[in-house]
């Protein structure tokens, strides 16, 4: 079973509270970037000191959980999350429920509970960490997908009297007081017409061919996105392969990241999977520096903001890829890199670009698990 990064959050905090009143956080959270390693981080911020006088230095590791993952918490950890929770489980342990299905564990060997609460509740305003569906996701990993976005301009909303923000990309962000943002896109509510982006989710939804409806159905588009780029860059997949995959990714969402309502199946899962293919096809033309216009700009700016997924639907992929079978990568030549590197000295500043060209296509292509093309 693939462990979900998004089941349980995990924290570790290194506060500083200046004459017990001012205090300042620094944190490794596991959602961040949970590709690289969570205890590596941690010991660089241990290993800082700050000797001011007046100054008290606390530590807190911060659990935060769902029904779910909260009942056999060590099995949503990865290893090196789970050497530091080792650490920590031997003090004190307090819980309490943040809202209904989400639940906080603090673990501290100092005993001030009023600076470890200060601590907590400026946590919880900075992060404000919400359930959706079956995973927790707090406030600067949904507004992360609104970086990089411009301004299109101002609509009114023609349900609720509120004005929103149109961003490139066809997402809108309502600006109503105490409105959450998770990756609203406009619809047909906003238009009074259907959108091009809900008539690709009607197709993509798996309802229609395997009777499942994934509720929140926004999250699961967002994990099906990530689905669908990484077999993207599999060298080739047939349709027997592709429909043990999906079966398999809809057994991992079920399981750990919707919940999910059954409902009469109208299509057969052959012509389900013909769509799915269209889309992963469109996407490997993409990548392959075919097709420019193919893909939705929300797409790509999605997809970079929801690395955190990459590692479970990677685990999916392994059951019935092989390692030789996946991403293959060149083995690393020095002396080739050294000959690349020469050719970078052109007399013209197009050869030279187009030497550049060679030499970054050749290092990505010693990557593993990358697929690289001149784009």
């Amino acid at each position: 079973m693939p462990t979900n990064p998004m089941s349980i959050i995990v924290t570790y905090i290194k506060a500083y509270a200046i004459k017990n009143r001012h205090i300042e956080l620094q944190q490794v959270n596991n959602t961040i970037e949970p590709l690289k390693r969570f205890d590596e981080k941690v010991k660089k911020l241990e290993n800082q000191k700050l000797k001011l006088d007046g100054v008290q230095e606390y530590t807190i590791l911060l659990t935060i959980t769902t029904e779910q993952s909260r009942n056999n918490i060590v099995k949503y950890m990865s290893e090196d999350i789970r050497n530091i929770y080792d650490k920590f489980k031997k003090y004190k342990s307090e819980e309490y429920e943040i809202e209904d299905g989400c639940y906080l564990n603090y673990y501290c060997q100092f005993k001030n509970e009023e600076i470890i609460d200060n601590i907590i509740d400026l946590w919880l305003e900075k992060e404000s960490p919400k359930v959706y569906g079956k995973q927790i996701l707090t406030k600067p990993y949904r507004l992360k997908d609104l970086c990089g976005r411009t301004i299109i301009g101002v609509y009114p909303s023609y349900t609720h009297g509120d004005w929103n923000l149109l961003l490139e990309g066809g997402v809108k962000l309502s600006l109503a007081d105490g409105e959450s943002y998770f990756n609203k896109a406009i619809t047909s509510e906003d238009l009074v017409r259907w959108t091009q982006g809900e008539v690709n989710n009607i197709f993509k939804n798996p309802c229609y061919s395997y009777g499942i409806f994934p509720e929140p159905i926004d999250l699961f588009y967002e994990w099906q996105r990530v689905l669908i780029y990484q077999l993207a860059m599999l060298p080739k997949i047939n349709d027997d392969m592709l429909e043990k995959v999906y079966c398999e990714f809809l057994k991992f969402i079920k399981e750990q990241v919707c919940e999910c309502l059954e409902c009469p199946i109208i299509i057969s899962k052959q012509k389900g999977l013909s769509v799915l293919k269209i889309h992963i096809n469109a996407m490997k033309n993409y990548i392959k520096a075919k097709d420019q216009s193919i893909i939705a700009k929300n797409y790509l700016l999605n997809i970079g903001k929801r690395y955190a997924y990459m590692p479970a639907i990677k685990e999916i992929i392994k059951k019935f890829f092989k390692e030789d079978e996946q991403y293959k990568a060149k083995k690393y030549s020095k002396s080739k890199m050294n000959k690349l590197i020469q050719q970078l000295e052109q007399n013209t500043n197009y050869d030279k670009g187009i030497a550049m060209e060679k030499l970054a296509k050749y290092f990505l292509e010693t990557i593993p698990w990358n697929t690289c093309s001149r784009k």
